[in-house]
């Protein structure tokens, strides 16, 4: 079945999907360039996207001032109930949120009233974190189930093209914000009749969250001059290139728990002048050690080496140097290798890589729609990720 056909047989059914999810968000008042750098420092980032079914019986049963909450969720969205446990309750990087919303308006009349709540996370509490700042925006979609079904209307307002920041108080019962007059309810029923049926859904969506832990900028190396210097080395490494890195083992011990257990944790290894290393290339290899050495990134815009360190940096515990590269991806982006980078981003389930991507197709879907790139995605024949995809190519159809 030719990529088409495919694409035809699936459109009927995206037509429901809702593309807004996968795209950097419009009126952020950035560059795409400036919003993606955001993310350099391990920030989470995220959307959050609560559908309120019938939203005409909350109009009618509530009175102004009457409150009801979304579900508690986590900023980034955490994938298995196994994963979820373990990471909320040791990262510094996962925070917790609910949405408060008035049907019938906060002290206001004929309005939506919404607002963003912060909730204290365990590693938080651990370590007598009391605020946490953030930056987002809150805006609405509705479905008007009456009379277009499978269709989601964005609400027009002033709300949209406004950034939010505020620093939330856990010890503060007030330390919330959003808007008094987030919609207004005529909005919702332009001919009047507030018992038709509607869906509501609300997305809250982060741009940026200051880094709890410290600033990059602050985290000033001194090692670099030692990078690929002889002088005092002991230990190296024999790759399976037959080439042969020389390093410091007080460098890398105190740069890598990796390397400190191999080094000195009880590994064979622990013992040896010369590590066989086995399945490293050698420039991904040294571009993991110049990182221990001086906390930069390698200055090489070579795609497949920075995959290379993204998935090894990941393999070894370098978080920091994982997101670099994948911030380096995000800026190398481009008509010759997008569908390089959004494949990758699907493989490793990684949420800013795969927005990128599918950012880059709805600005570029004229260009790239019937690319070799395009038909190289179209035949993996996943659903999940063609879904994706046609979901935001829509919106330039």
């Amino acid at each position: 079945m030719g990529g088409a056909s495919f694409i035809l047989q699936l459109t009927s059914y995206l037509t429901s999907l809702n593309p807004l999810r996968y795209l950097m968000p419009e009126n952020t008042g950035l560059s795409r360039s400036t919003y993606y750098s955001q993310l350099q420092r391990n920030l989470p980032m995220g959307t959050f996207s609560w559908k309120v079914s019938s939203f005409q019986q909350y109009i009618k049963n509530c009175g102004t001032g009457d409150i009801f909450y979304s579900p508690r969720f986590t900023i980034p969205q955490l994938q298995s109930t196994y994963a979820n446990t373990a990471n909320y309750d040791n990262s510094p990087h996962i925070s917790q949120w609910r949405l408060k919303v008035f049907p019938n308006g906060n002290d206001t009349y004929d309005y939506i009233s919404a607002y963003l709540e912060a909730i204290q996370t365990p590693y938080e509490k651990r370590h007598n974190i009391k605020v946490r700042p953030a930056k987002f925006k809150l805006f609405l979609e509705m479905v008007d189930l009456n009379k277009n079904p499978r269709k989601n209307i964005l609400i027009d307002s002033d709300t949209n093209h406004t950034i939010l920041e505020h620093k939330f108080e856990f010890d503060n019962d007030e330390s919330d914000l959003g808007y008094r007059r987030l919609c207004l309810i005529n909005q919702l029923f332009p001919d009047g009749n507030k018992s038709r049926d509607i869906d509501l859904i609300f997305h809250v969506h982060f741009i940026t969250c200051d880094d709890p832990l410290m600033d990059e900028a602050l985290n000033i190396n001194q090692n670099e001059k030692f990078f690929e210097n002889g002088a005092f080395a002991d230990v190296g490494f024999i790759l399976d290139c037959g080439r042969v890195i020389k390093a410091h083992k007080i460098v890398l011990a105190s740069g890598s728990a990796y390397f400190d257990k191999m080094l000195q944790g009880g590994w064979i290894e622990g013992t040896a002048k010369i590590i066989k290393l086995h399945n490293w290339k050698y420039e991904t290899f040294k571009s993991i050690l110049y990182y221990i050495y001086t906390h930069k990134l390698v200055n090489n815009d070579d795609i497949e080496l920075l995959k290379e360190i993204y998935i090894n940096s990941d393999m070894i515990g370098l978080v920091k140097l994982q997101n670099l590269a994948k911030m380096r991806l995000v800026q190398l982006i481009s008509l010759d290798n997008w569908e390089q980078i959004l494949l990758f981003g699907w493989e490793h389930d990684d949420l800013i890589l795969k927005t990128c991507g599918l950012d880059f197709v709805s600005s570029n879907y004229p260009k790239i729609r019937n690319s070799d790139a395009m038909k190289t995605i179209l035949d993996t024949r996943n659903i999940e990720w063609i879904e994706e995809l046609m979901a935001v190519a829509m919106i330039k159809i």
